[in-house]
């Protein structure tokens, strides 16, 4: 079987091989494969497609191509289904350098002749570029503008010795647990920069909830360098285990209950996480034989909370 993976170190590349792993410990042999032009997009439409048997998303990605909407409006891949589903949060890190005398949002509306680093049109993930451009266009500053007005862009995926040599004044990424390009990127821009995070507005972030179903949260207080006290953000939680509805009632429930019974290795992904999720409620149809286990299970368990029944039961008062 294939398991469509992303690009090495980023987090679904990392996350997969958590997978895979646990998989091949239940006896079921997965095969990580990058395709030609491996973006988010085309791993998700691998699984829509029948490459690919299995892949990993943000609970977000995996909504939005479901039901068409956010990055992948028009798009809509109706043969995913939901295997597992397990945390590993990530935030939306807006940074400036102190040096650039941005210091919120808006100021971007005026500034000229920066560099900006941020996941753009076209590159590894649809999810955060789209979700990096509605931020930009917010504060007035969407990337076609801003190249008029003099800023230089780099996609994130490409600027790691941008990052490296502190070139930039701007850095909108991901930011996340330990074990992606992500957090290395994060790490090392705290150390070469002086890093001022923006926070984002609530009336922005209001609007990314009604309009994309995405959520708000704070990004906790020292979870990386230049971040003093809490920084109101989007928040991230959740990934779903997609596989198409063709895959095998047998093989499905057996991925399923395997990544449910080694949850032990899930939990170094973030310790202060129990990360194991009900793949129910992420916008996309459960798998029916991991949907029907479920259902048998809770009603044997159900069954066993009753207790047993001993004699007859009266149907009188006492």
């Amino acid at each position: 079987m294939k398991m469509s993976v992303g690009h090495a170190g980023h987090p679904e590349h990392f996350l997969s091989e958590v997978l895979i792993e646990i998989a091949a410990g239940a006896g079921i042999r997965l095969e990580g494969k990058a395709f030609d032009g491996g973006g988010e997009a085309r791993r998700i439409a691998s699984v829509h497609e029948g490459m690919a048997e299995v892949s990993l998303a943000m609970a977000e990605t995996a909504r939005w191509t479901y039901r068409a909407e956010g990055a992948y409006d028009g798009w809509r891949h109706t043969s995913l289904r939901a295997l597992s589903a397990f945390q590993y949060p990530q935030w939306l890190g807006i940074a400036a350098r102190w040096e650039s005398g941005i210091g919120t949002l808006d100021d971007l509306r005026d500034a000229r002749n920066m560099r900006l680093i941020a996941p753009l049109a076209g590159g590894a993930s649809a999810t955060w570029s789209f979700i990096a451009e509605r931020v930009l266009s917010a504060s007035g500053a969407k990337t076609a503008e801003l190249v008029e007005r003099g800023w230089r862009t780099e996609d994130l995926a490409n600027a790691q010795q941008r990052v490296e040599h502190g070139d930039f004044d701007l850095l909108v990424a991901p930011l996340g647990a330990p074990g992606s390009l992500y957090a290395h990127v994060w790490h090392t821009a705290s150390i070469v920069a002086n890093l001022r995070f923006l926070a984002m507005p609530d009336t922005l972030l209001a609007e990314f909830e009604s309009q994309y179903g995405l959520h708000r949260a704070a990004l906790p207080a020292r979870y990386v360098r230049g971040v003093e006290t809490p920084l109101s953000t989007l928040f991230f939680p959740d990934w779903v285990i997609v596989a198409s509805e063709r895959l095998e009632d047998e093989v499905a429930m057996a991925l399923s209950r395997a990544f449910e019974a080694r949850r032990d290795a899930l939990l170094p992904l973030h310790a202060s996480l129990d990360p194991l999720r009900s793949p129910d409620g992420f916008g996309l149809p459960v798998h029916r034989a991991v949907k029907r286990d479920r259902q048998v299970r809770e009603a044997i368990m159900s069954d066993r909370s009753a207790g047993p029944v001993t004699g007859k039961q009266s149907t009188q008062s006492p």
